[in-house]
Parts: structure tokens; C-alpha cells; sequence
């Protein structure tokens, strides 16, 4: 069963990809993975991904808020021939797309064609540090995008996005690995 949510995440990585650069795809430095564990174990990664869904439905520009200071995005598109077209943000510029795609009044009408999957939570480590990678799938229309965050603790020991890496791809042609 998929869960409902509004085309505002598709709407952002469609407008982040509208204005992609050229750039190559690269893992999160110092990411490896370990075993899937018991899913209580990721209540705090599930709050921030079903927070991130409450403020996506409703356009609140306060979604900004998840990620870190620091955080890093890395937004890329599927093209035609196959290759994926990159675009490397921080934060501030993630921002300025977030509130401009909730504002776009064509990108709403879109709203109740976006779905996505469930989260699937795995305990990692990013730059040394405990991390949780958290990847989904969601769609609209003919558009798909996979999702992976990677999660950590801040000084105050709340759950933020550091790191974020998107490809959105054309779900008539196979979906990227």
C-alpha cells in the first residue's frame, strides 16, 4: 500500500532539475551500510521522514527545517540516453527551490497524482559518525524519483537530514538501482 502525498516533493525535485548542471553521481563519503535491524529502532528516522510528509502536504516552507546547516543535496535526472544530469546544493539553496516549487501554482495542480512508498531505515555511518540511511520511492504520473537520506543527531540530539541524494527518472524506462 502506497501512501498519498502531494506533488510538492516531485514539484521541488522538478524544479531542481529544470536548472540541473552537469555533474557525476557519488556516494556520501564514508557511507557504508550494515544490516537492516528491528524497526523500533528507527522511531526517531520514521519522525522525521513523516514530518517531512506533513509539511510537504501542506507547502510549509518550515520542511527546510529537517536538514542541517550543513546539509548537502544532490538532485539529479534521469535524461534520455541514460545518463543522470547533477545538481549539488547546501541547504540555503535547497531553500530558495523548496519555497519557489510551493509557490508554482501549475506544480500544485499536480497535488493528487504524487504517491510514495514506505521508508526503508538502515543503520550506517556517515564521516565517522552513527547515521541512518532512510530510501523510499515515489511517483507522479510518468515521473519516479529514489530518495536516499542520510540521517544523524545534532548537538541537541534531534534527527536531522545531512545528507541528501535524488534521481528522478522516467518510469516507463527501467528505475535506476
Amino acid at each position: 500500500m502506497k501512501d498519498k502525498l502531494g506533488t510538492n516533493i516531485l514539484a521541488t525535485l522538478s524544479s531542481l532539475l529544470l536548472t540541473c548542471i552537469a555533474g557525476g553521481a557519488h556516494a556520501p563519503a564514508n557511507a557504508e551500510t550494515r544490516a537492516e535491524t528491528k524497526p523500533e529502532e528507527f522511531a526517531e528516522a520514521r519522525q522525521v521522514f513523516e514530518q517531512y510528509k506533513k509539511l510537504d502536504l501542506a507547502s510549509d516552507v518550515k520542511l527546510i527545517e529537517l536538514y542541517a546547516p550543513a546539509a548537502t543535496i544532490e538532485a539529479g535526472v534521469e535524461r534520455e540516453r541514460g545518463d543522470i544530469r547533477w545538481q549539488k546544493l547546501d541547504r540555503d539553496g535547497l531553500a530558495k527551490e523548496i519555497a519557489a516549487a510551493f509557490k508554482d501554482e501549475h506544480l500544485g495542480a499536480l497535488k493528487n497524482e504524487e504517491s510514495f512508498g514506505h521508508p526503508k531505515f538502515k543503520k550506517t555511518e556517515l564521516a565517522g559518525k552513527p547515521a541512518v540511511e532512510v530510501t523510499f520511492h515515489g511517483s507522479s504520473g510518468h515521473a519516479g524519483v529514489k530518495m536516499t537520506w542520510f540521517l544523524q543527531q545534532d548537538k541537541s540530539g534531534s534527527w536531522l537530514i545531512v545528507n541528501e541524494k535524488s534521481v528522478t527518472y522516467n518510469k516507463r524506462k527501467a528505475q535506476p538501482q
